[in-house]
């Protein structure tokens, strides 16, 4: 009969490590490796997103002032104004244009002599003052203020003394327009018979006592 040996390493001899020891063995290896500390980056320097935004937003101004001074530069110089092709009156158009006026001042209706004097006061031609110097006698005490109004503006030294005479009136709007008139057109005959006028009271809303105006 043989005897039975239990089973040993023979000496000088490892034993044959098993496969689960050998896993062991690898995954410790691989966390140990995973555990060594990596090389720390430098932080790189973030600019606030509200920042950058404002920065672009400068930025892209700046390029389209810079673009808009480009094409500004670019342009043509500026080009002279053309001279109006509307042909100018003619002293003998301004002359046709007097007669019919002088028509309407004859109307019955006030508002068409208003009219009327309004577009002779606009006309440059020294022909137009005579007519306008005969409507301060109109029987309508506007026609005569507009009449007035209007020689103050054309400054014609002729209706100066018509003007001194017309101070008489008996309505205190119409001398005070004449009043005005006749400091507009200036001199001392215009400015000395306003300076009478007023002493005399003329030019107040009441007359003083014991004066009276022709009606």
């Amino acid at each position: 009969m043989l005897d039975v040996v239990p089973y040993r390493s023979w000496d000088g001899m490892q034993m044959p490590k098993s496969s689960s020891k050998a896993k062991e063995t690898k995954t410790k290896k691989k966390t140990a490796g995973s555990k060594k500390a990596k090389p720390k980056k430098k932080p790189v320097k973030k600019t606030a997103p509200k920042k950058r935004r404002a920065a672009e937003k400068k930025g892209s101004k700046v390029k389209k002032k810079a673009v808009r001074t480009k094409k500004k530069a670019s342009k043509s110089p500026i080009k002279p104004r053309k001279k109006s092709t509307k042909p100018k009156r003619t002293a003998k158009d301004r002359s046709t244009m007097i007669d019919e006026l002088v028509l309407e001042l004859q109307n019955d209706d006030e508002q068409v002599r208003i009219g009327a004097i309004g577009r002779l006061g606009r006309i440059d031609d020294p022909s137009a003052t005579p007519h306008l110097i005969g409507c301060l006698t109109d029987p309508n005490y506007m026609v005569r203020i507009y009449a007035a109004g209007q020689l103050g503006d054309r400054r014609d030294k002729k209706a100066v003394k018509p003007l001194i005479d017309a101070l008489s009136d008996k309505s205190l709007f119409v001398r005070q327009t004449i009043a005005r008139a006749l400091v507009n057109i200036g001199g001392r005959n215009a400015l000395n018979a306003v300076k009478k006028a007023e002493v005399a009271g003329f030019l107040l809303d009441e007359l003083p006592e014991g004066k009276r105006l022709d009606d």
